[in-house]
């Protein structure tokens, strides 16, 4: 078999060559028909209907056409020659006929060709005793198949077959050829680019005589495009299918008068259908309570008329078996391809499980005895508790859904502070329903549910913890009150107490020296005598106020003079009157009794208390007791009114000026010293002989104390008209004492005082030792590790590195030499302070010679030998003419440099700490107040020791009035000191 390759004419047809019968040709058959036998005119009448079947097909119409011609030619010939005439003329007629046909076939045949080319599909022809095929072009190009080397033939049309498509195609054809069954059937085809595609295949067979068949023609459609959308809808479907029949979820679709159109075999099977079959066509009002189903079906008609977009809500639907379960419905327009509606489509959820989570969770959320609130990202409150109603005095119902600064105010802004993860806990002020604010504590917990972060806020109420917060921040304060009144108290006592002490071991010494003539020595025993009467006063009190408390203070009651009892009294304070250049007097505005039944050591300690308090507290003009009997029912008093022109009060000093340990502020008691015990006391006495104690007073003016006792009766006791007179104080005197020699010791002075230095290089090279001096802890350290000492001698505070820190490095180098500590710091635990920087001595300033001396002996012992040698120049101190001279053995040329150098200092100095004071800096009146405190006491002026403390620890607070006063006070004293001619 060969393959025609001829080109073929358009349109697309197999080719068709036209022809006419003439004459000659009809004249040929008439001969041929002639030579033909009668016998055989029967096979010439099946060919003749053989050819006139094959006329339409694919062969050609001429060829049909003179076969048709040449058979009825031969059938006329062979017919009786006396029909001849009548076989020419039914051969016209034929020959017209034919004519017509052609023509009509040849229409046929353009028409053919238009619809052929007008269409998509494709045709083919298979010559089934050749297995040729053959292809229009069109079919070519739908199959991909325009190659050349592509053969028509039928092996190279199976090859192109898909092999799953193969026996399905050819029992198709099998069915057609052999039984005539209609051929049309759908496969996959190869194309040239290696990829199959779906084709439409149609055909008709043509059989011969004996019912073989010879040739089949036919047509190709591709309906790749419609298949892939058929398998993509068979999948869809699949899916479908699988979901309505396998999720446990109740889904529906519905028409728009509410009918179901399909149904998930779940809801079937709790609508009590056997499958989704049985549900569709039916409604709700089939199955659920009016109430319900008519609910359901509002909905619906709202999702249909376009009123709402989706529906979502809990609902509890009761079930055909009389179960209920909890669902969440979510409800949606069901819309066609041209977005029409044309129903809705439903899914409900089995929430149950989650709602007795819910319901659970709630009875756990309501039990928790605080409020527990959850809150949205946005700050919407979703979930609270009934504490919270407790708490706020809001209804759940009024919160849900509303801010959260609704209840606290201040949410956002604590929270932009911190992140809650960050900053888990926090406090804020919640708002009450009736306005209060209430104290909280918020303990913040993120959660994350789906795209939303949400806060859990747990909630405590701090009232009444903050309730006991301020109660225990006021028994705090009042203890540390009470602390620091006792630490000032005890500093009070170490100065108060130090103060006469000074006195007694400075005019002691000076009476060991024998300084000064007989006259000056018999002061100088009063003035100790004087001193220690002080200082057993201080004990006393002390004394009187542990006996106050524990209520054992005894009172005697006895006939004494008053007269007698004031004179003392006056007769004591006025040389502290006279020191300050005050007018000390005293005025009966009354007759004087000669006697009154009291306790005349408690009416002293009263009155000395009373009047020492106004002459501490007044810097000019005087001090006035005025004193008067007042007869009174059931018995007279004797009323004491002592005024000064001191600093005053406000109310607030009045109302805590009788507290034990306490004066009118801490700054008083810097500026003018005292227990802090006397009025305490003078109180509690007042009461005990039977009258009290008021106050009046202004500041700046002054004050008044008013105080009345019981005087008993009066009766037959002679009253005087004249004054008291006033007691005088007596004078008395002292030795001397021997100090060590330190001949070959070699000492390192580290003192940042100038005048300090000075003294203590002259008394320790007098008495044999070998100095050498450094400014301040940094020198001192290169000093001491550049040579050999036997002794170093620290100053603990001075500049750019102190004695505490100098000494520690110096241990810290194994450096192995005595280090004893000068220092102004006389309190408890300074001593130790200097022990554990790694001193082996400890040395309050001002310096007391012999026992600078002793220490030194005594830490040095036994590696120096201490022996006694002859007498250091006895100290002496005296006022002469109102002077004040230093205490200091002025006579020796070395210790009067030593003063007369720390006197012309002293006017800069005191100008350097008001210039201090006016620019407010604390740090230089400090500093320049403790240079004043320990030189000034070194140099033999301990006048200026207790001004100069207090004015130092008034700088640590910056009280501007306080400073002026105390700078002013220590001038006051400056201008009276001199050396001795």
């Amino acid at each position: 078999m060969t393959v025609d390759n001829r080109p073929h004419q358009e349109p697309d047809s197999i080719s068709t060559v036209p022809w006419k019968l003439d004459w000659r040709i009809a004249a040929s058959a008439i001969l041929t028909a002639l030579c033909l036998s009668y016998l055989s005119s029967w096979v010439v009448m099946l060919a003749l209907r053989d050819l006139t079947n094959r006329a339409f097909l694919p062969l050609g119409v001429g060829a049909v056409g003179l076969a048709a011609s040449t058979a009825l030619a031969v059938y006329a010939l062979l017919r009786p020659t006396a029909h001849l005439s009548a076989l020419l003329s039914r051969n016209r007629e034929l020959e017209g006929a034919i004519a017509q046909k052609s023509q009509m076939l040849n229409d046929s045949e353009a028409r053919v060709a238009l619809a052929v080319r007008g269409s998509s599909d494709g045709l083919w022809d298979w010559n089934i005793l050749t297995t040729e095929i053959r292809y229009i072009p069109r079919t070519r190009g739908m199959l991909d198949l325009n190659d050349p080397g592509f053969k028509n033939t039928l092996e190279e049309f199976n090859s192109s077959l898909h092999p799953d498509d193969f026996l399905r195609t050819w029992q198709s054809v099998k069915r057609h050829l052999e039984h005539r069954e209609p051929y049309d059937i759908e496969h996959r085809l190869r194309t040239k680019a290696g990829d199959y595609r779906w084709f439409r295949s149609q055909g008709q067979a043509i059989w011969n005589d004996q019912g073989e068949p010879v040739r089949m023609a036919g047509s190709v459609t591709d309906i790749h495009r419609q298949k892939s959308a058929e398998f993509a809808l068979t999948h869809e479907r699949f899916l479908l299918d699988t979901l309505l029949k396998n999720l446990p979820d109740l889904i529906y679709f519905k028409d728009t008068q509410g009918r179901f159109l399909r149904v998930s075999s779940a809801l079937a099977k709790h609508l009590g259908g056997r499958s989704p079959d049985d549900v569709c066509g039916r409604t709700d009002a089939d199955y659920f309570p009016t109430d319900y189903a008519d609910q359901a079906r509002t909905d619906e008609e709202e999702l249909i008329r376009g009123v709402r977009t989706v529906v979502t809500k809990e609902e509890r639907p009761v079930w055909n078996n009389g179960t209920s379960s909890w669902v969440l419905t979510t409800k949606i327009p069901l819309k066609d391809a041209n977005a029409q509606i044309i129903g809705t489509f439903g899914i409900s959820r089995d929430i149950s499980v989650l709602k007795q989570a819910e319901h659970r969770f709630r009875q756990v959320v309501d039990a928790a005895p605080n409020p527990l609130l959850l809150v949205s990202s946005s700050g919407t409150i979703q979930l609270a508790n009934t504490a919270t109603d407790k708490l706020f005095g809001v209804t759940r119902a009024e919160i849900i859904g509303r801010s959260i600064q609704r209840l606290i105010p201040d949410w956002s802004q604590a929270d932009s502070e911190a992140p809650p993860v960050k900053r888990p806990r926090r406090e804020a002020l919640g708002l009450h329903r009736d306005g209060t604010l209430v104290p909280l504590e918020i303990r913040l917990s993120p959660l994350v549910f789906g795209d939303d972060q949400v806060e859990l806020a747990s909630i405590l109420d701090l009232t009444d913890q903050k309730q006991a917060e301020q109660a225990l921040v006021a028994a705090k304060e009042v203890a540390e009150a009470a602390n620091r009144s006792k630490s000032d108290f005890l500093a009070n006592m170490s100065h108060e107490i130090r103060t006469p002490m000074n006195s007694i071991l400075g005019f002691t010494e000076l009476l060991r020296r024998k300084v000064g003539s007989f006259e000056q020595q018999e002061f100088y025993l009063e003035t100790i005598h004087a001193s220690g009467r002080h200082l057993l006063t201080i004990i006393d009190d002390i004394l009187d106020l542990s006996k106050i408390e524990a209520g054992e203070m005894e009172f005697e009651s006895v006939r004494c003079s008053p007269h007698h009892i004031i004179g003392e009294v006056l007769s004591v304070l006025r040389v502290k009157a006279q020191e300050k250049l005050l007018s000390l007097e005293c005025h009966w505005t009354s007759g004087i009794p000669e006697t009154i039944q009291s306790d005349p050591a408690r009416l002293r300690q009263l009155l000395i208390n009373l009047v020492g308090n106004a002459i501490k507290f007044t810097e000019h003009g005087s001090v006035q007791l005025k004193i008067t009997v007042a007869p009174s029912s059931p018995e007279p008093r004797l009323m004491i009114e002592v005024q000064d022109t001191g600093i005053g009060m406000t109310a607030a000093q009045i109302a805590r000026l009788f507290v034990p340990f306490r004066q009118a502020d801490s700054s008083v008691t810097r500026r003018f010293g005292g227990t802090g015990l006397g009025l305490a006391i003078s109180k509690h006495i007042a009461r005990q002989l039977g009258g009290n104690i008021t106050v009046t007073s202004e500041p700046g003016v002054g004050s008044v104390f008013s105080a009345a006792i019981a005087t008993g009766p009066l009766d037959n006791v002679r009253i005087f008209d004249g004054p008291p007179s006033e007691a005088l104080l007596p004078v008395r005197k002292r030795p001397h004492a021997r100090v060590r020699r330190l001949d070959k010791v070699r000492i390192l002075l580290v003192e940042d005082g100038e005048s300090n230095r000075d003294l203590v290089s002259l008394v320790l090279r007098e008495a044999g030792a070998t100095v050498e001096t450094a400014e301040n802890g940094q020198e001192g350290i290169l000093a001491a590790i550049s040579s050999d000492f036997d002794l170093i001698l620290m100053d603990m505070q001075m500049p750019i590195l102190d004695g505490y820190k100098a000494a520690t490095h110096l241990r810290s180098l194994k450096f192995d030499v005595p280090i004893v500590a000068l220092t102004a710091h006389a309190m408890r635990g300074d001593e130790q302070r200097c022990r554990e920087a790694g001193c082996s001595g400890y040395l309050t300033k001002p310096i007391d010679i012999d026992e600078l001396l002793r220490v030194i002996s005594y830490v040095l012992a036994p590696a120096v030998t201490s022996r006694m040698i002859a007498k250091i120049p006895p100290a002496w101190s005296e006022e002469e003419e109102g002077r004040i001279v230093s205490s200091l053995p002025v006579e020796h040329d070395g210790f009067r440099t030593l003063v007369e150098s720390f006197l012309t200092k002293l006017p800069d100095k005191l100008d350097a700490i008001a210039a201090a004071i006016a620019v407010g800096d604390a740090d230089e009146v400090e500093q320049l107040a403790h240079w004043l405190r320990g030189t000034g006491g070194t140099m033999g002026f301990d006048c200026l020791t207790g001004p100069a403390q207090r004015l130092e620890e008034s700088a640590r607070d910056l009280e501007q009035d306080a400073l002026h006063d105390q700078l002013k006070s220590i001038r006051n004293l400056a201008d009276q000191m001199a050396v001795p001619v």
